[in-house]
């Protein structure tokens, strides 16, 4: 089962002439319910995780607001919903708790990390399903090999 979140256009200043804007979205994969597995986030065309390191509730809260999911109850580690492939997206990420997305955390930067897939940072939020009322759009297929849903 996988939940995803809404894609917004974000922009994070690079330095004070320089702004990269990028097209993200979050969706919990392997998890029991709709609201708990891996996270994984869509960045630059393609689906990665996010390592652990420096992962706790903080950061889960942040990613079970993002989904309509409720409160964060667990920050698992050590990829409890299995081992994700491809590129690992995050590390290091440290939410203050009260963010809008998981990109608006401190972060080491898109794609920069130390971790392999057996550090993929989960969450287990207190909804088992979405409880805010929202449109359900389906992603082409070539985003994901399953079918994925968005929450826009």
């Amino acid at each position: 089962m996988t939940r995803d979140a809404k894609s917004w256009p974000e922009s994070r200043s690079a330095s004070s002439q320089e702004t990269e804007t990028m097209n993200t979205s979050l969706r919990l994969v392997n998890g029991q319910d709709e609201c708990s597995g891996r996270v994984e986030v869509y960045y630059s065309g393609s689906w990665g995780t996010v390592c652990d390191d420096a992962w706790d509730i903080n950061d889960a809260e942040v990613v079970c607001r993002q989904l309509g999911c409720g409160q964060a109850i667990e920050a698992p580690m050590n990829a409890r919903f299995g081992e994700g492939s491809g590129s690992i997206l995050l590390d290091d990420v440290q939410c203050r708790g009260n963010e809008s997305s998981l990109w608006q955390c401190s972060h080491q930067g898109w794609g920069t990390h130390n971790c392999g897939h057996a550090e993929d940072a989960s969450v287990i939020c207190s909804a088992s399903s979405p409880t805010t009322q929202v449109s359900i759009t389906t992603f082409p297929q070539e985003h994901t090999a399953s079918k994925t849903t968005g929450i826009y």
